[in-house]
């Protein structure tokens, strides 16, 4: 049995990714939060930094090494916080597995995202209703998820 990832592409060219990547990188952290970076070279960090995690991607950039961040965003539609990654491929990278150059993705956590605990009331269960319901209530933080990315 496989579980589905919630993720999200981001396309531009090599040379803007770094820029792009620290465009969402800037508009996704919670300011303070602690960030995890691992590089493809093996090297990585754990900051509170953005400017120190850009500083490390841009001193280890080419190749083969991709950049991947975990840390937590707030989500303004409902107001929760949650694990997300975010991870820059370089071309040569892609060329051997297409990961798309940013993605962004919900993390190890994907029930952060999932509103499990709808209210159903006391009658017969709905399957249909409960997934409308929930379709309903992460529709603005992945709609916000999205934009800043």
């Amino acid at each position: 049995m496989s579980e589905s990832e919630l993720c999200s592409y981001a396309w531009c060219d090599e040379v803007e990714r770094i820029e792009a990547f620290a465009a969402a990188l800037s508009a996704l952290v919670i300011p303070g939060a602690l960030i995890s970076l691992m590089m493809s070279s093996e090297k990585g960090c754990k900051t509170h930094s953005i400017d120190a995690v850009l500083a490390m991607i841009r001193a280890q950039l080419g190749g083969w090494n991709n950049a991947h961040i975990l840390s937590g965003v707030m989500l303004d539609d409902s107001e929760r916080a949650v694990v997300f990654g975010l991870k820059r491929y370089t071309d040569e990278s892609g060329r051997r597995r297409p990961w798309g150059p940013l993605r962004l993705d919900s993390g190890e956590r994907t029930w952060d995202f999932f509103p499990y605990e709808i209210a159903v009331g006391s009658g017969p269960r709905s399957v249909e209703a409960e997934a409308a319901v929930a379709c309903h209530l992460v529709q603005g933080d992945i709609e916000d998820l999205l934009l800043r990315l």
